[in-house]
């Protein structure tokens, strides 16, 4: 085993008191001296042999370390002797203590004069500065913080290593929209984003390694390789920082360095950087990978030949790393691969096999395809009428174009309903049947009686109810007797008069109250219009007798007092035929009508009327003419409603 190399001035000495045994330099590349036991050495000789390998004077031990050697067993001896694994010992040589892992004082402490929790020039580990460029720095507990930047510098990453890195002058805490700053060109708020590719402007922006999916896409810090990025190595955020006589690497994940030419990382830490100076081999090969730069061109084992791992886009070369070849596959971009881009973004061998539309809705969202990248909806269908919950017509909406149809007879008839995508259609279930112009108990046909005793309508007083047209109405009613309001509950309420029951109904069914002579003929008829619509027609034969002087032919049809209660009643007088509408016809009489000749108007040859009248053309009197004719008489109420008051007439004739 080997002690720890002492620094004495730029270059660093090692005493070896093996057997066989050398005084030598540290960098063996400036020659290696002849061996001398060490044992047969004296302390003069040891002084002499230690200038001699180069160390100069200034850097030899005072002459209380170097004593004549006891084969390590005096007492006095302050040279440690440490078993070297080969069969010897190695001396350790005091010098001064500096911070770089070695217990270069030989007091069996490694750097115990160098606090690495707050000392700034190697805070956290040996060589490691907290020296920020254009800021001031602090080193807390191990950790090196910035405090504060030089005006018009930030420190946009957040980190320590680089320093105050970004150059910008902070107008505001945030970009915006209302006040134009999202349009203006500058990064107001020195987040190393501009406009349009920052959040507080835009949604999605170009992707930046910080965790999220920028640029929205579906990925996740897809643009940033944290394996070999010395920005963000091992993890977004993570620079690798400069060392002494090398250039910072990120090799998978970890932070290394690259020698400067003509140097070399012989203790293979990085944080101290090249510390050596690289002497070139005799035969320089640099294919093999044994962790050595040949060529001393600060490059190590370049020449590699790698080969690959992974699959799609983690696919990577392998690397030679410390003289150890390594393949590590890239990590995924995504742990499924949904993003139609012909790209395995999940590296699982299959391109884009996750990938569901969401640009298209309905069937075309179910047949939409990924080909190459290139997303397409599938086709529509014309309509939507098939009831199946599937949108094939890609509008929006599912089974808007179905047609419904009605199930079932009568009042189980029922209209069918697409729900959900089921087409559903259940028939009612049948009830007894009642008088509502409704097939209730389904069997086809409207308002059928029941099986008897059971009927769909009451029986009324004084008469017969039918079910006509859903409605249970009086049909019938028995002789002398009339429905005057309509109403079952009563029946034919209203008694009728004994001649009336035997017709009237009609003018061809006129009552014939016989002969009215213009000698006195006269009578008073009551009567019901009742049940509604009812009317009552009578047939008058009005007989002119013969006249020799004055015609008292005179045919009255009027109501008698209070014979027309509320004014309801009308009358029609038709003279010589039922539908005779001209004069001496009157129809909607309310009070009277008056037919009668003997009057007198006028004198001489132009006096008009039959009063002083002559059998024959006589001069200076006018013709006593036969005025005698059947009258029809029609009783009725205007509005065809029932009514159970009397009417009562007065038909005369002659009578004044």
């Amino acid at each position: 085993m080997r002690s720890a190399p002492s620094t004495i001035g730029d270059r660093q000495c090692r005493l070896s008191a093996a057997e066989p045994s050398r005084i030598l330099p540290s960098d063996e590349s400036e020659g290696t001296m002849e061996t001398i036991p060490a044992r047969r050495l004296s302390g003069l000789a040891l002084l002499a042999a230690w200038v001699l390998a180069g160390c100069g004077a200034e850097a030899i031990p005072s002459t209380d370390t170097f004593r004549p050697d006891d084969g390590g067993t005096g007492d006095g001896d302050q040279v440690q002797d440490v078993d070297d694994g080969e069969g010897g010992d190695t001396v350790c040589v005091p010098a001064t203590e500096i911070c770089d892992g070695v217990d270069n004082d030989c007091d069996t402490s490694v750097d115990e004069d160098f606090d690495l929790s707050r000392d700034p020039d190697n805070c956290g580990a040996c060589g490691a500065p907290c020296h920020p460029e254009h800021g001031t720095g602090e080193c807390a507990g191990g950790v090196c913080s910035i405090l504060d930047c030089e005006p018009g510098w930030v420190n946009a990453n957040g980190s320590p290593v680089d320093g105050c890195e970004y150059a910008c002058s902070v107008s505001r805490p945030a970009e915006s929209t209302e006040d134009g700053s999202c349009s203006d060109g500058f990064d107001n708020d020195c987040d190393t984003r501009t406009d349009d590719t920052d959040t507080d402007c835009a949604t999605c922006v170009p992707e930046f390694c910080n965790g999220l999916d920028d640029d929205c896409d579906g990925l996740t810090d897809e643009d940033f390789d944290v394996d070999f990025d010395v920005h963000n190595c091992g993890a977004c955020g993570t620079i690798c920082a400069d060392r002494p006589n090398a250039s910072p690497a990120c090799v998978l994940g970890t932070c290394d360095i690259v020698c400067d030419a003509g140097w070399e990382n012989r203790d293979l830490l990085a944080t101290n950087g090249c510390e050596a100076t690289c002497t070139p081999a005799e035969t320089p090969n640099e294919v093999p990978c044994d962790g050595r730069d040949d060529d001393c061109d600060g490059q190590t084992d370049e020449d590699y030949l790698p080969y690959r791992c992974g699959s799609g886009p983690c696919e990577r070369n392998s690397v030679c790393f410390h003289g150890t070849t390594v393949c590590e596959p890239r990590a995924p971009f995504a742990t499924a691969d949904t993003t139609c881009d012909n790209i395995d973004d999940d590296c699982d061998g299959t391109v884009d096999e996750d990938w569901v539309s969401t640009g298209c809705v309905g069937a075309c969202a179910d047949t939409a395809t990924c080909t190459e990248g290139v997303a397409a909806c599938g086709p529509p269908a014309a309509d939507d009428h098939v009831c199946d919950g599937i949108d094939e017509d890609c509008d929006g909406v599912p089974d808007e174009d179905y047609v419904s149809y009605t199930c079932g007879v009568g009042a189980c008839t029922r209209t069918s309903m697409c729900v959900l995508g089921i087409d559903r259609c259940r028939e009612g279930s049948p009830v007894p049947e009642t008088c509502n112009n409704i097939d209730d108990d389904c069997d086809g046909t409207t308002d059928n009686d029941p099986p008897a005793p059971a009927t769909l309508c009451p029986t009324p007083p004084a008469g017969t109810a039918g079910c006509v047209a859903g409605t249970c109405r009086m049909t019938s009613c028995d002789p002398g007797y009339a429905d005057a309001d309509g109403s079952i509950a009563n029946g034919c309420e209203c008694a009728v008069e004994a001649f009336e029951a035997t017709g009237g109904g009609s003018c061809a069914a006129a009552i014939d109250l016989g002969d009215f002579p213009d000698s006195g003929g006269d009578r008073t008829i009551t009567g019901k219009i009742a049940p509604a619509g009812d009317e009552d027609w009578y047939r008058v034969r009005a007989v002119d007798l013969a006249d020799t002087t004055c015609d008292a032919f005179n045919f009255d049809v009027r109501f008698t007092t209070g014979g027309n209660p509320g004014g309801v009643f009308r009358i029609d007088v038709r003279r010589g035929a039922c539908d005779a509408v001209d004069p001496p016809c009157s129809l909607n009489i309310s009070d009277r009508y008056s037919w009668y000749t003997d009057f007198r108007d006028g004198s001489g040859t132009t006096a008009t009327g039959e009063c002083q009248c002559r059998t024959t053309s006589t001069s200076g009197y006018n013709l006593c003419t036969d005025n005698t004719a059947v009258y029809y008489v029609r009783v009725y109420r205007p509005d065809g409603a029932a009514n159970c008051n009397d009417y009562s007439i007065r038909i005369s004739n002659g009578v004044f």
